[in-house]
């Protein structure tokens, strides 16, 4: 920006309107940078995990884990923020240079704690580990109703030999999740379309 590189960038997104979210963290801040189609910088948000907090008696917040596209688009973002214990979360809603406010809780399960992925199709998707080469995926509306939940699964019975690598989950701007299996000669691409594993719930 202005000739200062980027810190270590999180996440690039692209959004339903062909924008740009580069989220960027440190040791203690993290800064969304919202650009349009042109390269023009939109919007600039700094976040710390002290900027945010909730109804008396909620769990502090510890740490951000997330920060998203709103559907809404510029200048709104999402937060994900986990609390001790449990490792469980919630989000909240930034709009332009406004106090977050939480919105709703993040979903939760027994055996491990779901992360936001981002967002697509006007929907939030929520991602938990649930065993080797399995996720358990969440999809929820914009204020956090559950729409959905499904087992997702990157193991491909056909597939023989070790796995050096899975990559990260990522949700596209249509909705359609994607990942890589990294193996030591061939890297395998899955894709899900959210559209059809909410008809199968």
């Amino acid at each position: 920006m202005s000739g200062t590189p980027f810190g270590f960038v999180q996440r690039l997104a692209v959004t339903g309107r062909d924008d740009l979210l580069v989220v960027t963290r440190d040791a203690d801040r993290w800064q969304a940078y919202w650009f349009d189609r042109q390269g023009l910088l939109r919007f600039r948000r700094r976040l710390a995990v002290a900027d945010l907090g909730g109804p008396d008696g909620d769990p502090e917040p510890v740490e951000i884990a997330a920060v998203v596209a709103d559907p809404l688009g510029p200048p709104h973002l999402l937060v994900e923020a986990t609390a001790q214990p449990g490792g469980h979360s919630a989000v909240w809603r930034v709009s332009g240079d406004a106090e977050p406010r939480r919105a709703f809780a993040a979903p939760h399960s027994q055996d491990a704690p779901f992360r936001l992925l981002g967002s697509g199709g006007g929907r939030l998707f929520f991602a938990a580990h649930a065993g080797p080469n399995r996720a358990l995926l969440t999809i929820t509306g914009r204020q956090g109703r559950p729409l959905a939940q499904v087992e997702l699964s990157l193991q491909d019975a056909a597939q023989q030999g070790p796995v050096l690598q899975f990559a990260e989950l990522r949700v596209a701007v249509d909705g359609v999740l994607y990942s890589a299996r990294i193996g030591p000669e061939q890297v395998d691409l899955f894709w899900w379309r959210t559209d059809l594993l909410m008809q199968r719930r």
